[in-house]
């Protein structure tokens, strides 16, 4: 009888704990989509506007910057799984990228917006030298086939 108690008792500490660690996560990624990150309210409007008419004019980043974040996005891309869509019904490239995510290149650093990091990043060199656009709050951005803004919570504050 006092076994099953003690057994009883473990379970429930054992299940308390988890619950409180999945809701103290809070299910927060580290790289969102531009996109993505503007619809779970972490960039405001006035953000998405600053990127929008900054757009193209971002600064590179230092060679060992832009080692550090490629190698974090690289860690954490299952972040960007189901996600790097243009448009509502857009098949994702997530998968297909991540097959030459070698390739990955963060081509400029957009800024610091509510506390997140914004680069523009190439995931994949094309030959194509075509453009798609992509509207978010009626502002258009038009990025490389392979590229999306990416933006970054850093956690841990690394420097970029």
């Amino acid at each position: 009888m006092v076994k099953k108690c003690i057994c009883i008792i473990l379970t429930g500490i054992v299940l308390t704990s988890t619950c409180i660690g999945l809701v103290g996560c809070g299910g927060q990624k580290q790289f969102y989509t531009l996109l993505e990150a503007y619809h779970q309210e972490l960039i405001t409007f006035e953000d998405l506007k600053t990127i929008h008419n900054g757009f193209g004019q971002g600064r590179k980043l230092s060679e060992e910057s832009q080692a550090s974040v490629k190698a974090e996005l690289i860690e954490h891309y299952d972040d960007l799984r189901g996600t790097l869509i243009r448009f509502e019904g857009d098949i994702d490239a997530s998968e297909t990228l991540w097959d030459d995510r070698e390739a990955i290149k963060v081509e400029y650093y957009c800024g610091n917006f509510s506390g997140k990091e914004a680069f523009y990043v190439e995931f994949l060199e094309s030959q194509l030298q075509w453009t798609v656009t992509m509207e978010i709050a009626g502002l258009e951005f038009n990025m490389g086939i392979n590229c999306w803004i990416i933006i970054w919570t850093n956690p841990d504050g690394l420097n970029v």
